[in-house]
C-alpha cells in the first residue's frame, strides 16, 4: 500500500506551522518545482485542476516530499511496477482507500502530458 497525504488550501497554515511547507507564499512540486500562491492553489483545487501531496520515496523513507497530484502519480506508476496497488489518500478529516492501475497513467517518457486528478475521491470545496 502506497500513502499519500493531501495538501490541501484550508490546511496550508497548519502544513507550514508544522514545518512542511516552507514558503509563506504558496506550495510548490518538489520534483517538476510547479508552484501556485495559496489563492491561486486555492482555486485550482477547488475546480480539481490541481492538487498538492506529501509523500515518501521508498529511497528516502524519513524523507516527505511535496509533489503536484502529477508527480505523484508518476512516482507510483514506477512504484507498482505495472501491478495494480492499493493507495491511501490522507486528508484533515479523511481515509480514502483507493485502487491504482498503472495501465489509466501516461507513459513517462511524455513531458507534456498532465494527468487529471477529477476522479479523486476527496472534496475540494
Amino acid at each position: 500500500m502506497v500513502v499519500a497525504e493531501l495538501i490541501s488550501p484550508k490546511s496550508i497554515g497548519q502544513w507550514r506551522t508544522r514545518g512542511f511547507l516552507n514558503s509563506n507564499e504558496g506550495v510548490f512540486c518538489d520534483q517538476c518545482s510547479l508552484d501556485y500562491k495559496d489563492e491561486e492553489y486555492k482555486i485550482l483545487f477547488k475546480h480539481k485542476k490541481i492538487a498538492y501531496f506529501l509523500f515518501s520515496q521508498e529511497e528516502e523513507p524519513d524523507r516527505l516530499n511535496i509533489l503536484c497530484h502529477d508527480c505523484l502519480l508518476k512516482n507510483i506508476k514506477k512504484i507498482a511496477d505495472g501491478e495494480e496497488l492499493k493507495l491511501l489518500i490522507l486528508d484533515e478529516e479523511n481515509e480514502y482507500t483507493c485502487k491504482f492501475y498503472p495501465e489509466d497513467t501516461v507513459d513517462d517518457d511524455d513531458e507534456a502530458d498532465f494527468m487529471d486528478f477529477s476522479d479523486f475521491p476527496f472534496d475540494s470545496e
